[in-house]
């Protein structure tokens, strides 16, 4: 079976500019550009509903600079939405962070998530990318 997309990969442009700047200064910004998506819901929908749920990874991060203020990476999500647009599965896909605590706790937020119903029930296959570094650096 092939997955079909719907809209051209560029569609997702402007996303990983937004600097999220978090209590203590920290910043996590959604790499949207770089985001592999297969299924049936557009990239757009996609990237809203991760910069609505935004303030969990912040906080997240912000678990993990407490205990390592220079703490700063880039940690790739690979999830699952099923066909009633919760997510079925999420584990890590690479990371720079090394940081177990920020990891998993991702992980953990990401999937209590709704994303829409996908287009003919069909599941989506998302890798996001996450770059979590502190304001002013860069």
């Amino acid at each position: 079976s092939s997955y079909g997309t719907k809209g051209k990969g560029g569609g997702l442009d402007g996303y990983g500019e937004n600097t999220l700047v978090g209590v203590g200064g920290g910043d996590s910004l959604p790499l949207g550009r770089e985001a592999i998506i297969q299924g049936g819901l557009d990239g757009e929908m996609i990237s809203a509903v991760i910069q609505k749920n935004m303030g969990q990874v912040r906080f997240c991060y912000e678990q993990g600079l407490q205990s390592d203020p220079k703490l700063s990476g880039r940690v790739a999500i690979s999830f699952t939405i099923a066909s009633n647009g919760q997510v079925k599965g999420a584990d890590l896909g690479s990371t720079t962070l090394n940081s177990r605590i920020v990891e998993d706790c991702i992980l953990r937020r990401l999937r209590s998530w709704k994303f829409p119903v996908p287009e003919g029930g069909v599941e989506v296959k998302v890798s996001y990318p996450f770059l979590l570094r502190r304001a002013g650096r860069g």
